[in-house]
């Protein structure tokens, strides 16, 4: 027999004390770390392990790492207009969630900023990232720098990245959690 409240109990706003809440946290920060930039965490280590060897020739494995980098980097780049206009929509949109969600007791807005704050900042990481590894990647197609340089230092910055994203998801969950221990236990039914 259908329910009409059943079906309305899944589209409930109430977030901290929703499974499916805390499965998109999870989900998300397990997708944002993934592949950092697009580039899978294998080919990264390989390369960072070919590129340990005292050899002077480049190994294959880094020419993959600069070859799915250079297909990969311009996803990431952004015009002189792109920049500005992105950080004033989401430096919008995360003010008007934090107000709704903090100023006024939104539980799905302050829900909604502890998932997209840390992702936004991650973005801008990652956009910064991007951009240097761009630079490098120019320089080693101009001959201005090794090939093996550029290989051994994108690993590096990439595996760096991915510790830090990694070290930002696990502050994320971890504060999202508090404060969702923090409201249930302020807000015994829910409301």
């Amino acid at each position: 027999m259908f329910r009409p409240d059943g079906l309305l109990s899944l589209l409930d706003t109430r977030a901290f004390t929703s499974l499916w809440y805390w499965l998109m946290l999870a989900g998300a920060w397990a997708l944002a770390n993934r592949a950092p930039l697009g580039v899978p965490a294998d080919i990264v280590l390989r390369a960072r392990r070919a590129l340990r060897g005292g050899d002077a020739d480049t190994p294959p494995e880094a020419l993959v790492l600069l070859d799915w980098l250079s297909l990969c980097l311009p996803r990431w780049r952004l015009t002189p207009v792109e920049g500005p206009i992105g950080l004033a929509i989401c430096a919008f949109g995360l003010t008007v969630l934090a107000l709704l969600g903090f100023a006024y007791g939104s539980q799905t807005a302050q829900a909604a900023t502890l998932l997209l704050a840390p992702l936004a900042l991650l973005g801008a990481i990652r956009i910064g990232l991007a951009r240097r590894l761009t630079l490098m990647l120019d320089a080693a197609r101009r001959g201005e720098m090794p090939v093996r340089d550029a290989a051994s230092t994108a690993a590096a910055r990439l595996m760096r990245h991915r510790w830090l994203g990694t070290g930002l998801s696990v502050l994320a969950v971890a504060i999202a959690t508090w404060w969702g221990v923090v409201w249930n236990l302020t807000h015994p039914n829910g409301l």
